[in-house]
Parts: structure tokens; sequence; C-alpha cells
């Protein structure tokens, strides 16, 4: 719909819906963590209350999905990690999908997904499994997000030439830039 995409309408939808998200992904972080509701609902009003997040959030840029899918993504790895059993594997690609959204929405959810794999595997060797189970149950989840790195380096290599692009991502154009003086006078 050609009025949503030139308005921004549609991509600001996107970004309240991913801040919902959000919010809910720390509650039910911040609950798994301590038992605690109130703990629950004050950690995700702080972030929710964050006057910079709510500017975010009703706008059209890909961080308040990249914030969705990460914190998602970890809620998701958190619970899959405290798990015994049958539910693990029908949750994997689950887990998987969400943190390989996340590494196709921005660079920044690769550390965070690498690391939350990590923190997984410990988790899943100290209380469930052998070290080499810990592995191979992990590696089924970070399949998905390696994947979408994957991917996402030879597009980058197909359309700009690039395998990872690293620079050029910003280039200011005002001619202010540099000169003090020039800046404040405009």
């Amino acid at each position: 719909i050609d009025v949503l995409y030139r308005s921004g309408a549609s991509a600001v939808a996107i970004s309240v819906v991913c801040f919902a998200i959000a919010v809910g992904a720390i509650a039910w972080i911040i609950l798994s963590l301590t038992g605690s509701a109130l703990g629950a609902v004050a950690g995700a009003a702080v972030f929710a209350l964050n006057p910079n997040v709510l500017y975010l959030q009703a706008t059209p840029m890909t961080e308040p999905l990249l914030l969705a899918l990460t914190t998602l993504g970890v809620a998701m790895l958190m619970h899959w990690s405290a798990t015994d059993g049958a539910p693990e594997s029908r949750l994997s690609p689950q887990v998987g999908a969400v943190l390989a959204l996340a590494c196709l929405t921005r660079y920044e959810a690769w550390p965070v997904t690498a690391a939350a794999l990590t923190a997984a595997t410990w988790v899943r060797w100290q209380h469930h499994d052998s070290l080499s189970t810990a592995i191979r149950k992990v590696a089924a989840i970070a399949v998905y997000p390696t994947v979408a790195i994957l991917a996402f380096t030879v597009f980058s290599r197909v359309v700009v030439g690039a395998w990872f692009v690293s620079d050029g991502l910003f280039v200011p154009e005002n001619i202010a830039l540099g000169h003090p003086w020039e800046s404040a006078a405009q």
C-alpha cells in the first residue's frame, strides 16, 4: 500500500509492535530469573518509560526490530536452556528462526546471538547435558543464525560488491561538517 510506505505509517506500526514484544520479552526474562512479577513489571517499565526508547518505537527505524528480536530470542533461548526433555527439541527451530531474523536485521545482533548461544551451551552443560551433547543441541539452534549471516554476506557481495560493508553507511554531506562556526551559523 503506497500511502503506508510513503508516509512511514507501516514502519511505525511495525516499530510499535516491536516495542511491545521487547517489553514483553524483558518482563519474561526478569520473571524467569527472579520469579518476581513485581520485578518483571518494574524492569519492563524501566525500559518502556525510557524517553529514548519511546522515541524509537514511534519512528520507522530498524532499532525497534533489533531490540524486539534480540530480547525475544534471548528470552526464548533462556527458556529452552532451562528445559530438560522433549519441549527443547520442539522449541529449537523457533528460537533459531528468531535469532536468524535478528541477525538479518542489523549487525549488532551478531555478537548478541553469539554470546547468547555460548551462554546457552554453558547452561545446558552445567544443568542438563554433557558438554558434547550441549554443543550438539545448541548447534541445532545456531545453524539458523549462521545461515542467515552467511546469506547476508553473500547478498551484500552481490548487491554492493563487498562481503561486509563496515564503512560508508553514513556519508555526511553538510558543508558545515568540521567547521564549528559555520555549524553555529546554520
